[in-house]
């Protein structure tokens, strides 16, 4: 369904492709137009986002908070310790949900296709999160960064969450009692709360000192950086946490080279996961260039 253009539709510019050229002047008449519309009329063109920054990209490059350069950037406004926290299962959310599933009528080919949608989808977006932004800023970010996966609800954990696995907010319950994942699933067992324990315990250190070691903790959370990429991994059983580390670093080629080969979906299945689920997403320009998927941010069109 195509996307409303308000620029057009207030008789700015005659098309799609106009609109765009004069929104993006940096002058008066553009800046008063754009604090005229009211929320009304802008919050529903940001509908569906679903992770999608081109549906709702906000992620502002300010200068001030965020580098103008964005990630590009050689120097850093805020450099300091940084801590950066995925969950192994980070698209289940997003793609796993999708109507599109619910058209296969086979049991077995729709399970299949289910995990294969969170296999990759959470490997580029887990990735992403973590271990690519720590990447690509380590040549020119002086603190120290630490890198955290939780694994706890996800395909090799002790503890399995049926269908979102570790998924996007898999902390949050770590965090406080009182969260919106509370009706998902019961995260009161001991083993949950016993990571919750040593993780709370780390983010306090982190908190006062930088450094989210201390006494009373059994495991050494080691600095990230490109030549050695140790990040903390947080699991549990349904009584005891397991913390441990280890290099869970995968490149987006690595991703797509194992995603090409993987048989475990049919051919079509494949093409329309990766075309119209994962495409367009944050972590998704590389996965769209080899597949040839359409690109939303030259477009409109929400999905």
């Amino acid at each position: 369904m195509k996307q409303k253009n308000l620029a057009v539709e207030d008789g700015k510019a005659a098309t799609d492709a106009e609109a765009a050229e004069w929104l993006k002047q940096d002058n008066e008449e553009v800046k008063e137009y754009l604090y005229s519309i009211s929320d009304e009329r802008l919050a529903p063109l940001c509908a569906n986002a679903g992770i999608r920054m081109s549906v709702f990209p906000h992620l502002y490059a300010d200068g001030i908070v965020l580098p103008a350069e964005g990630f590009d950037s050689n120097s850093y406004i805020n450099d300091v310790p940084l801590m950066m926290l995925t969950g192994s299962s980070e698209f289940t959310f997003f793609g796993c949900t999708d109507p599109y599933f619910e058209t296969i009528e086979d049991t077995d080919q729709k399970a299949a296709a289910v995990t294969f949608t969170d296999t990759y989808g959470s490997d580029f977006y887990r990735v992403f999160n973590t271990q690519l932004s720590a990447e690509k800023m380590d040549a020119a970010y002086n603190s120290d960064m630490y890198l955290v996966q939780v694994n706890y609800g996800g395909q090799n954990s002790a503890s399995t969450i049926p269908l979102f696995g570790a998924f996007h907010g898999i902390f949050v319950p770590m965090l406080s009692s009182v969260n919106g994942y509370s009706t998902l699933y019961d995260f009161s067992a001991a083993g949950y709360q016993d990571m919750a324990d040593k993780y709370n315990a780390y983010l306090k250190n982190f908190l006062t000192t930088g450094n989210p070691n201390g006494e009373g903790l059994d495991v050494e959370w080691p600095t990230w950086t490109s030549a050695d990429k140790q990040t903390l991994i947080l699991d549990a059983d349904a009584t005891t946490a397991s913390v441990t580390t280890a290099n869970v670093f995968k490149s987006n080629e690595e991703i797509i080279s194992a995603l090409d080969a993987d048989e475990t979906v049919t051919a079509e299945q494949k093409d329309y996961i990766i075309k119209n689920i994962m495409n367009g997403r944050w972590f998704s320009a590389d996965l769209d260039a080899h597949t040839g998927a359409a690109d939303l941010w030259a477009s409109v069109n929400a999905q």
